[in-house]
């Protein structure tokens, strides 16, 4: 039996985006960092160049996001392809691509001891050790 990690469930801090569910999977490391040179990527070339550069981050984006409560100004679902999230307006995905991020780059808390024992760390003598002959 293998290991898959879960999806992640992303958070906004945003109030403006308070109801919206959005669960995906984990960026990669080479994804990372394309999410993290986007700005400077959309920003520089001609026309075509930015286009292509938003159609890469659109694609990437379809293939992460598994499912999402987002509805359109009549309240109809809106479908998850690529084509959707490239009429996001900037905000929007912004605070999707740092809700990824942010998941994709969280480290699990500390460890939770035994109740009651202390863990192993209570084990280790605390008293200075005698002086050898």
């Amino acid at each position: 039996m293998g290991f898959q990690r879960g999806l992640l469930k992303l958070e906004f801090e945003d109030p403006e985006f308070a109801g919206l569910e959005v669960r995906s999977k984990r960026f990669s490391l080479g994804e990372l960092l394309d999410v993290m040179l986007f700005p400077s990527r959309v920003n520089a070339g001609d026309a075509e160049e930015r286009r292509e550069v938003i159609e890469s981050m659109a694609l990437m984006l379809d293939s992460k996001i598994v499912e999402w409560n987002y509805e359109d100004e009549q309240g109809l679902p809106v479908d998850k392809c690529a084509k959707a999230i490239e009429a996001l307006d900037q905000e929007f995905l912004t605070a999707i691509l740092r809700g990824i991020t942010a998941g994709s780059k969280k480290v699990a808390g500390p460890l939770e001891t035994p109740s009651g024992d202390g863990g192993l760390e209570s084990q280790i003598p605390m008293e200075p050790l005698p002086e050898s002959p």
